[in-house]
């Protein structure tokens, strides 16, 4: 293997790495969404509004609207990334998603998704069956750190946003290979818009890519948000 091949595998494990983790520590909802994206048989036609999201994508980006689909534990288990191997501490972290009030099964989700530019932009919309309260959030996850055979670093709580007066909480990863010559860095957000409604965001590197963008442009991917925000408030 050339130096040059060998930068780019090892870019592509401490970006799988970094992936793996936001969709640890960042809760069922977040990981909902990333399952209902790369759903191909999806329940119903949206009437939220956050679909006409697609026709807003940026250059450089395709857009892909999923249509609604019901949360499975089937479709969860499809989507749960292995962490075999990782290390996670605090260690409730590594099983925080599967106790997520945010994770509800019966519930729906529906997505669009942005590809471009060497990353992967999720908005996603949770319509939960049962009401929880926005304030119950499970914050056991906040700030910890990580290690695996293929990078090691920490995870943290951003500043949040504002959608329009609602707060959204983010979570962003960032991750170191071995050897320190390559960091790949991640973010989600989401919000309570309502007792049953949350809206998410994952920016993550696009793994299919020969040239996945290690650290993100969340820029991109927060503008993208507000405006999904003001289509389905």
């Amino acid at each position: 293997m050339s130096t040059k091949d060998e930068h780019v595998s090892t870019g592509h494990r401490v970006a799988s790495v970094a992936v793996t983790v936001l969709m640890v520590v960042s809760g069922g909802s977040v990981l909902a969404a990333c399952a209902s994206a790369s759903f191909d048989d999806p329940s119903g036609s949206s009437s939220t509004g956050l679909s006409t999201l697609q026709d807003q994508a940026p250059e450089g980006y395709t857009a892909k609207a999923s249509g609604v689909t019901t949360v499975t534990a089937e479709l969860i288990a499809r989507a749960t990334p292995a962490t075999e191997g990782m290390e996670i501490w605090p260690a409730q972290c590594a099983q925080s998603f599967q106790s997520s009030a945010a994770y509800q099964e019966g519930s729906t989700v529906e997505t669009v998704t942005f590809t471009g530019q060497g990353q992967v932009i999720v908005i996603g919309l949770q319509s939960r069956k049962e009401p929880h309260p926005a304030n119950d959030a499970d914050s056991v996850c906040d700030i910890g750190s990580f290690r695996a055979a293929g990078g090691e670093g920490l995870f943290r709580v951003p500043e949040p946003l504002d959608l329009n007066g609602v707060p959204a909480k983010g979570k962003q990863v960032i991750a170191l290979s071995p050897d320190g010559s390559q960091q790949s860095v991640t973010v989600s957000y989401t919000a309570n818009l309502s007792d049953l409604e949350v809206l998410t965001l994952s920016v993550i590197p696009d793994l299919s890519s020969n040239a996945p963008r290690l650290v993100v442009d969340s820029d991109t991917g927060i503008d993208l948000y507000k405006r999904a925000a003001e289509l389905v408030q």
